[in-house]
């Protein structure tokens, strides 16, 4: 089976900085059994890891110590998808991650609960209907 699956990276509750990417895919298990894995990861990990990694204002770093842990602890490949300047980085301690890392770890860890999982990333490259662009302004702000 298909699922369709949504999710917000930023502040979606608009009580900082206000700046989010929505995130659309596609996977072959559902919400709950993706919620269900990542807790199960969060007990093995002794930590959120979602509320750790990233988590502050301008701060899209990983640190070495955390990607070893992962990758010893669950035996994963991190560090085969980064580019060599992030590689570079590392020797210093740490790299900043974008978005699509952030995910595909995340993913890598779910997957260390749900083999068989497996997602894909629905591209949206529609056309901007744009006489309704920013209408319904009066709707918001209450």
């Amino acid at each position: 089976m298909e699922y369709k699956i949504y999710f917000t990276l930023g502040d979606p509750s608009n009580d900082g900085h206000g700046m989010t990417e929505d995130w659309y895919i596609t996977a072959n298990h559902s919400v709950r059994e993706i919620d269900n894995a990542y807790r199960n990861v969060t007990e093995k990990l002794g930590y959120d890891f979602l509320a750790d990694v990233c988590s502050e204002y301008e701060d899209s770093k990983i640190y070495l110590e955390t990607i070893d842990e992962l990758e010893v602890k669950f035996n994963i490949d991190i560090k085969s998808s980064f580019n060599s300047y992030q590689l570079k980085d590392l020797e210093e301690g740490y790299c900043y991650i974008d978005t699509d890392d952030f995910i595909s770890i995340f993913f890598e860890l779910i997957k260390t609960e749900l083999p068989d999982f497996k997602w894909d990333k629905l591209h949206f490259k529609g056309e901007l209907l744009a006489i309704l662009d920013g209408a319904g302004y009066g709707f918001f702000g209450h």
